[in-house]
């Protein structure tokens, strides 16, 4: 499972090294699921407070 950079955090100059190490524990939301055919499914995550504490379509991000 893999999340973009723009699902970190809902703050455009959010400081990933800092914040991300490797080894750190967060919470987070799958949002999607995606199933290709004749391949693996892939999983949409998501660590933006927006995202995790509201759910899928609960704040417009252009509002933030």
């Amino acid at each position: 499972m893999r999340a973009g950079l723009n699902e970190l955090n809902d703050n455009a100059s959010f400081d990933f090294a800092n914040e991300m190490p490797v080894g750190r524990i967060v919470v987070g939301r799958i949002s999607k699921i995606d199933e290709p055919t004749n391949a693996p499914k892939r999983y949409n995550f998501s660590t933006r407070q927006s995202l995790v504490v509201y759910g899928v379509g609960g704040i417009d991000r252009s509002k933030l």
